[in-house]
């Protein structure tokens, strides 16, 4: 008898800690994947956007030459600026050591990496990929 009370009441507590179900979470997963690559003076240009249903975006960028790889990644919470134009800073000086970086994007006009250094004749640099380029 001792048992089937322990046991009641046992029952009886765990069903009474259930509570109500809460409303259902932000829709999860990637809706779209974008990759980009492109092989520009022995340089290999990546670039990728991953869109998720709840509208945060990860954008991965590299650049990889015969000595190392440089690669930057940011992560935009839906909402953020980032999240339309996909844009991935890299910092990766190639040609005079004076702060060069590169910016990747996906807006209007298309995927393509632009170069900033004041001090370089390669200031202003797009390199676009083509819709061949890219998958996804």
């Amino acid at each position: 008898m001792v048992r089937f009370v322990l046991a009641a009441l046992l029952a009886v507590t765990l069903i009474a800690c259930q509570g109500e179900q809460g409303p259902p979470g932000p829709a999860e997963g990637a809706v779209s994947n974008r990759y980009c690559s492109k092989l520009n003076n022995n340089l290999l240009f990546e670039y990728q956007v991953v869109r998720f249903a709840s509208g945060d975006v990860e954008v991965i960028c590299s650049i990889t030459d015969v000595a190392a790889e440089h690669t930057a990644v940011t992560y935009y919470k839906a909402g953020d600026t980032g999240t339309t134009t996909g844009l991935c800073r890299l910092g990766d000086d190639f040609d005079v050591a004076n702060g060069g970086y590169w910016d990747f994007r996906a807006d209007s006009p298309g995927e393509r990496a632009t170069y900033y250094d004041a001090g370089s004749t390669s200031n202003g640099f797009v390199l676009t990929f083509a819709g061949t380029d890219c998958v996804g």
